[in-house]
């Protein structure tokens, strides 16, 4: 078949632009394309002729090849602006209530993302949260040492990380990609939370505070599966989601909600687990081997978690 071979080629070709174009995305943090560069000259002849292709199609002149989907793929990286919000793939009126009862997207719609600026922000902002966190619940000098510790040790972390142009000012050596990033912060949340629950007396200032020290550590438990959601749905947003082909998006985005369905579920079900070992951890044998148990799962939770997004994503930004 002719025109089906030939329909292939210009499909493939298109995508080879759009990943060359996603790429410039990427590393500039915007798709001004120059044509006097000419190293850059056939990509912006190529963006400046999808644009048109796009005006034409927004205005009714359906032109051949042009997509909702290619429309949609060039307006998440910027490249050209729709009005409302992204246009329904042409199958969207068949399919919507079908996916609706599948729950295609329900997890990874309910999931928020953040730019690489805003997880800029946030990585200088957030850690001082901490030390409030365990002044207000009067936790104990070595409590307010070890948090303070944290901040630091996550400070330095935030300089050496590339979130990428234009965020990342000012870094010292941008060594580190957001994703091991985040995984660190997880080793550093992790300590706190692991010390709260096993010596909650050295973290509570006196006997009175213990309890509020435990209870403290299942608090920070509950933010771990946020943090973690939103980091990887980040990646995928940026690093993954570009690199799919639109008949394979929603099967994707439905891999990524069941991903993020496990996070939760990881962490929500460490929690009860934790609190009754802790219970009878003096009393009962059972109570201690439950105890170390799950406090080893609880830790191991970001490795699998993060392992399994990559493993599913291959295309995910772990390494520089």
């Amino acid at each position: 078949d002719k025109i089906g071979f030939l329909w292939d080629v210009r499909e493939a070709s298109w995508f080879t632009r759009y990943e060359e174009l996603a790429k410039f995305h990427k590393t500039h943090g915007h798709v001004r394309v120059s044509k006097t560069n000419p190293k850059q000259k056939s990509l912006a002849v190529w963006l400046e002729r999808q644009r048109r292709d796009c005006r034409k199609y927004l205005s009714g002149d359906r032109i051949a090849g042009t997509t909702p989907e290619r429309i949609n793929k060039l307006a998440a990286l910027g490249a050209v602006k729709i009005d409302s919000v992204p246009l329904p793939s042409s199958s969207s009126s068949s399919s919507s209530k079908e996916d609706e009862a599948m729950g295609v997207c329900a997890e990874y719609d309910f999931c928020p993302s953040m730019n690489s600026q805003q997880q800029y922000v946030l990585e200088y902002s957030l850690p001082v949260v901490l030390p409030g966190m365990f002044y207000l619940g009067h936790m104990s000098k070595y409590g307010l040492v070890w948090s303070f510790t944290v901040v630091v040790g996550h400070t330095i972390e935030t300089m050496l990380t590339n979130f990428g142009k234009p965020a990342s000012r000012p870094y010292a050596f941008p060594l580190i990609m957001p994703l091991q990033h985040h995984l660190l912060d997880c080793g550093w949340l992790h300590s706190i939370i692991t010390g709260t629950l096993l010596v909650p007396e050295r973290f509570g200032a006196g006997n009175e505070n213990r309890i509020s020290s435990l209870w403290m550590g299942v608090i920070l438990i509950q933010t771990l599966p946020i943090y973690l959601t939103v980091s990887l749905k980040s990646d995928f947003k940026k690093n993954v989601l570009i690199t799919i082909k639109p008949e394979a998006t929603k099967q994707s985005k439905r891999s990524m909600g069941l991903i993020i369905r496990e996070c939760f579920l990881w962490y929500i079900t460490a929690t009860p687990w934790i609190l009754f070992a802790n219970h009878y951890v003096h009393t009962h044998t059972i109570g201690h081997h439950l105890w170390v148990t799950g406090l080893l799962l609880f830790n191991a939770a970001p490795f699998i978690l993060y392992r399994a997004y990559l493993i599913r994503f291959p295309a995910a930004k772990f390494a520089r």
